[in-house]
């Protein structure tokens, strides 16, 4: 079945709901959709529904045919004014509810590959379609990026509008509260339902470094699909270097190791570990030895408790012949859970 993210019905009026929740045997169901969409509202309240289990999906690579064919249909467009008349109005409407969904994504990338700067800067600037855009994924990742090259675009102008700047400076920074406000549970709640495009997006957004990794750390702990969980991964480690005091950096190192063994990922978290002190090591590696008893993996959590105590044992034997030598007390990340 196509296109199961064009679903409109509620209730029990779409065509969702005749999917079996329990196929027979031998029956086999493929269902396509755009990527992290949300579930349509039939099965969305049934999390025992296979649609609702993040391990069926199966991301599809981009097909060089497609988007060939993608490519020649943006050239027919290209030379027909209908397009803009088309946006044009909905613009005029404000971006009503029923806003086609390529008009609050894709047709931004056309403008900017027209060089249409008027349209790029009424596109970037419009609260409305940006909180038409918020309402659809549920961040505001997607308009921070488009403020952002609009930015750079009138900058590259011969004679940039200051007031132009200045009206996007601001939308940025309102765009960026809306995001501080999302707390971390919020975000793992999205992750834990499967929705972790929705879950990366806010979590991503957040302008202090220590914020967003707790967010992405709460989020990778939940998140299923493997690819997801990279992508969460490698967003905090990329933010950890803009956390400029080196305790709070290892602190947010400790807590995404964490985040990785709760999530099973032990080879993970044993990389981010061993970067870690010898203290804020061990606290990783206590996760890992829980979360490895819990799964059944006995021997993981058995080598995972060696790594703990002999490292500890030579680390105090070499700091004995060193009397006198003074260390600020460090604080266990225990104490952020």
């Amino acid at each position: 079945m196509d296109g199961l993210d064009e679903e409109s019905g509620t209730g029990r009026t779409g065509i969702a709901h005749l999917l079996p929740a329990r196929p027979r045997d031998g029956l086999r169901i493929i269902v396509s959709s755009r990527p992290h969409r949300p579930r349509p509202e039939a099965i969305s309240r049934d999390l025992t529904h296979p649609l609702c289990d993040p391990r069926v999906v199966r991301e599809l690579t981009r097909s060089p045919d497609a988007a060939q064919r993608e490519s020649e249909v943006a050239d027919v467009i290209n030379g027909h004014a209908d397009l803009r008349a088309w946006a044009e109005d909905w613009r005029s409407r404000d971006w009503p509810e029923d806003t086609p969904e390529y008009l609050l994504g894709r047709y931004f990338a056309l403008l900017e590959s027209l060089g249409d700067v008027d349209g790029v800067l009424h596109h970037a600037t419009s609260t409305a379609r940006h909180d038409r855009m918020y309402e659809l994924t549920g961040s505001d990742t997607a308009a921070l990026a488009e403020v952002a090259t609009a930015q750079r675009i009138l900058l590259e102008q011969p004679d940039p509008s200051v007031e132009t700047l200045f009206s996007l400076a601001v939308h940025r920074l309102d765009l960026a509260g809306r995001s501080a406000d999302v707390p971390p549970g919020l975000v793992a709640v999205w992750a834990r339902l499967g929705y972790a495009a929705r879950a990366r997006g806010p979590a991503t957004g957040l302008s202090d470094p220590r914020a967003r990794i707790t967010a992405l750390a709460a989020a990778l702990r939940h998140t299923a699909a493997d690819a997801d969980a990279q992508r969460l991964r490698a967003d905090a480690e990329a933010a950890v270097p803009d956390i400029a005091d080196p305790r709070a950096r290892m602190h947010a190192e400790c807590e995404l190791g964490r985040a990785l063994a709760a999530r099973g990922d032990f080879d993970g978290a044993e990389e981010v570990a061993a970067a870690l002190h010898p203290d804020r090591r061990t606290d990783v590696l206590v996760e890992v030895i829980r979360a490895a008893w819990a799964r059944g993996d006995r021997d993981r959590a058995r080598a995972a408790s060696t790594a703990v105590t002999q490292p500890k044992r030579h680390h105090r034997r070499a700091a004995r012949p060193r009397p006198g030598r003074w260390s600020a007390p460090r604080r266990s990340c225990w104490a952020s859970r």
